[in-house]
């Protein structure tokens, strides 16, 4: 049903109820389907990176899998490169001359994400990349490490065991 309505500039404006717009859409069932098919595509995405994930959950297999792996699995591993810090700084390096520009700035973004200041070195030498979408990040990650990054000092690893709260 057609309502009308002034707008705030004065003239009159008819505007559709929901329910006429859901009828003239096709009503709930083909909103239905349509909802069914995006959640479908959504989920086996989902599921193909929870899979790919899954094989890259060690420090070298993310280094192997952002040296040697297709495009998709170069991203997904330098994502993970990034949770290691320090140790991940070599691999991360090299992913600074991959053939794709996204692996690129990808990872000058996760040399940022480290936090530390020692990764400052290292993107600045590659400030001149032939892609100015990863120079501009490469900038970006610079300012932000200098603004935010910390000096974090080279720890060992010590894993205190957790009580049973059960």
């Amino acid at each position: 049903m057609l309502q009308e309505e002034e707008s705030p500039r004065g003239y009159s404006v008819s505007k559709k109820s929901d329910r006429v717009l859901s009828e003239s859409l096709g009503g709930g069932e083909t909103l239905g389907r349509f909802r069914k098919a995006i959640k479908k595509v959504f989920k086996s995405s989902d599921d193909k990176i929870e899979r790919m994930l899954e094989g890259i959950t060690s420090i070298q297999a993310c280094r192997d899998a952002a040296l040697t792996g297709d495009e998709e699995q170069r991203i997904l591993a330098i994502c993970r490169l990034g949770q290691y810090g320090v140790d991940a700084f070599e691999s991360l390096e090299i992913a600074l001359v991959d053939e794709n520009w996204i692996v690129r700035a990808l990872a000058a973004g996760m040399l940022a994400y480290t936090r530390r200041l020692d990764a400052i070195p290292i993107l600045e030498r590659y400030t001149n990349d032939n892609n100015d979408y990863v120079k501009d990040t490469i900038d970006y990650c610079l300012e932000w490490l200098k603004k935010y990054g910390k000096n974090i000092p080279e720890r060992d690893l010590v894993l205190e065991p957790r009580e049973n709260t059960v």
